[in-house]
Formats: structure tokens, C-alpha cells, sequence
């Protein structure tokens, strides 16, 4: 486990460019730490495809001091599974070499997250599974100069293109005790379907198709209708997961090795998504592109908007 860096005087910007950054022609990630020396700090900087995806923040009149010392824990955003894959995997890492650690936290200020309360209730949840104490959270919304700041490279990469960085083992095993620890040894058996119907974009008929898998004995699972530590015991319960493509499947990033089969429907034609995430944790992941149709708008650019689309199935 590489260990944590440790910077004096860090000043940390609130976001002006954030997930915005990863659409086709955005604007480059903004925002958080500016970390001395900027070009050398690639582990401490926000990456992707094994690559900072990040430029300087401007520095502002600095509004606020934070005295204790804490370790950057990344931003807080209102998607599932970008929180997830982008910004929680500083926490464990940290949490093994600073088990008492405090955290500070980004936000965009068009968000409107201003404190614990107005986040998302994921993202308490993903503490917790965690075990980050809320108490122990510092939300960064306004240009802060934090006196010590510690930080552990990301532990896994988001990526485009098939570009994540996976897991290293010592990562997965840090993840296999923690498992042990909340969830015991799960048994696994049955299928578990893990549906969008309920979402905005899913596979158009997606009500029916949950019918047709319920009676052939498939559980049918909601992810969005439960408390995320009730999700994490499915999927480690289950011996075949079948996916409609989305955000949950960065949920088994919360999870050690040892699960079953995982099957992805795909929305989106040709995706491998979360495919070197998922793959080391598993007994078999595939893909299946299951779409004839997709009914799109347009981004601002004016290309296919393939992530707010309805998929219509074969």
C-alpha cells in the first residue's frame, strides 16, 4: 500500500469544473487542492485512464483555515456511481494508515451541497460501509487553506474507453476484510436482477422484462428502494447477478472478491463498463449488447447523448 502524501499549507478551491469535464467537449476537472509542485503530484491529482484529468484551480481570496490535520477524501457529487468510482477511493487506503482520520470534501457550489445534511444519502452511506464517522467530515465550500493535508492515491481508476485502472491486490484485500467484517461469509446462490425501471433511462418495457425474469424464478432488486449496505448483501448473496447497464454496478467496487457471475445488459452499444473493476472480483464477467434501437437528444455539441437515452431491446 503506497503511503499517504503529506502537504503544509494546501489551499483548497471550491469546483468550478467537475463531472461536466468528462462530456464530450467540457471543460478540463477544476477545483479542490492546489497541490504544490502540480506537474510532479500525479497520485494526488484526480485521474483517469491512469492520467490526470485535472488543471490548477485559480487561487482566490482564502476565505477559511482548517488547523487540524486532515486527508482529502475528494468531491461530493449528486451520481451514484461517480462518487463511487472517482471519489471514494481514497478512503480505505487512508483509513488503513490513518484509521482516525479526518476528511475533507470538495463541492461545486451550484450543487448546493453545503454540509453532511444536503449531501446525498449515499454518500453518508458509503462512509459509513466505510467507516468514516460523520463527525469526522469537513465540507470544503468555500476557498479554504488547509494547514496539513494527507492524501492516498486512488485505489482504482475510472476510465473511458476501456481505460479503468483495477484493483491491486493488496486493495482487494483490504476490501475481503472489510466484507468479513459487515457482511460475515455470505452464501451465495439464486440470480439477482438489478433493474433501472425505476430510473429515468433504462431499456424501454423494462417493467416487463423484470415480469418475465420473476417467473423464472429471478429475484428482482431496485437498488435505488434500499439502504446501500442491504445492496452490498445481495450482490455478495447472489451466485449470478444480471445488470441493466448503469451506475449500481460500481457498487461491487465496494466489494472484496468472491462474487459470482455478473452479466451486464447493455444500454449503450459496444461498453465494457467497469470491466477492470469488476473483473478481478468475480468468477465471470460478460457483456451483452441486447439494443435495436436508442432514443436520443443531442448534447450541446451535437452529438448522440448516449447516457440520457431510452434503450429499446431486442
Amino acid at each position: 500500500m503506497p503511503p499517504l502524501l503529506t502537504f503544509d499549507d494546501v489551499p483548497i478551491l471550491p469546483y468550478s469544473q467537475l463531472l461536466e469535464a468528462f462530456k464530450p467537449g467540457g471543460a478540463a476537472h477544476c477545483g479542490g487542492p492546489l497541490w504544490p509542485d502540480w506537474e510532479r503530484q500525479v497520485a494526488a491529482r484526480h485521474c483517469r485512464n491512469g492520467r490526470p484529468v485535472d488543471v490548477p484551480p485559480d487561487v482566490l481570496t482564502l476565505q477559511d483555515v482548517i488547523a487540524e490535520p486532515v486527508a482529502w477524501g475528494g468531491a461530493i457529487v449528486r451520481h451514484f456511481g461517480h462518487q463511487i468510482a472517482e471519489f471514494s477511493m481514497r478512503l480505505l487506503p487512508t483509513l488503513r494508515e490513518w484509521p482516525d482520520a479526518v476528511f475533507a470534501f470538495g463541492v461545486k457550489p451550484d450543487y448546493g451541497i453545503v454540509s453532511r445534511d444536503t449531501a446525498p444519502p449515499f454518500f453518508a452511506e458509503v462512509l459509513d460501509w466505510f467507516g468514516a464517522s460523520p463527525e469526522r467530515i469537513r465540507i470544503v465550500s468555500r476557498p479554504t487553506v488547509a494547514a496539513r493535508l494527507r492524501v492516498a492515491p486512488q485505489a482504482e481508476q475510472f476510465g473511458t474507453g476501456g481505460g479503468e485502472v483495477g484493483p491491486t491486490p493488496d486493495h482487494l484485500d483490504a476490501l475481503d476484510a472489510l466484507v468479513r467484517q459487515r457482511l460475515g461469509t455470505p452464501d451465495r446462490r439464486g440470480t439477482v436482477y438489478v433493474s433501472r425501471a425505476g430510473q429515468r433511462w433504462h431499456c424501454a418495457g423494462e417493467i416487463a422484462i423484470e415480469a418475465a425474469l420473476a417467473r423464472a424464478g429471478v429475484e428482482i432488486l431496485r437498488p435505488e428502494t434500499l439502504p446501500l449496505v442491504e445492496q452490498l448483501r445481495r450482490y455478495a448473496g447472489a451466485d449470478r447477478l444480471l445488470f441493466a447497464e448503469g451506475s449500481a454496478l460500481h457498487g461491487l467496487q465496494l466489494l472484496g472478491r468472491g462474487l459470482g457471475d455478473v452479466i451486464v445488459i447493455l444500454r449503450r452499444a459496444g461498453g465494457t463498463m467497469a470491466r477492470a473493476s469488476i473483473a478481478p472480483r468475480v468468477r465471470s464477467v460478460s457483456y451483452h449488447d441486447c439494443g435495436v434501437r436508442l432514443v436520443h437528444g443531442l448534447e450541446p455539441s451535437g452529438i448522440v447523448a448516449r447516457n440520457q437515452a431510452l434503450t429499446v431491446v431486442d
